[in-house]
């Protein structure tokens, strides 16, 4: 008969809710390197994939991470290293 209709529909992003790094040690060796990974998630708790990372030291003359998650000890000291996703970070 022809008709026709339309509907208004908008796609929304799954919020992360939280960003947790793994895994969780008390120090490396001075000169050491220890890779860090991530698990992102939603306030359901469910994985979200395909979120960018970004990677910082709270002092990279202690040590330093780069944008994959390799964290090189430079000097003694503490440090903190943290992922945000989204706008949300965790740290170790």
């Amino acid at each position: 008969n022809g008709l026709r209709g339309e509907a208004t529909l908008t796609v929304h992003r799954v919020r992360v809710a939280r960003v947790e790094l793994a895994p969780v040690r008390d120090g490396i060796d001075l000169g050491g390197t220890l890779q860090f990974s991530t698990t992102i998630t939603d306030a359901g708790g469910q994985a979200l994939a395909g979120r960018a990372v970004a990677w910082t030291s709270s002092d990279s003359s202690i040590a330093a991470v780069s944008p994959q998650g390799l964290v090189t000890a430079r000097t003694v000291g503490g440090v903190r290293i943290s992922a945000r996703a989204d706008s949300v970070t965790g740290f170790v």
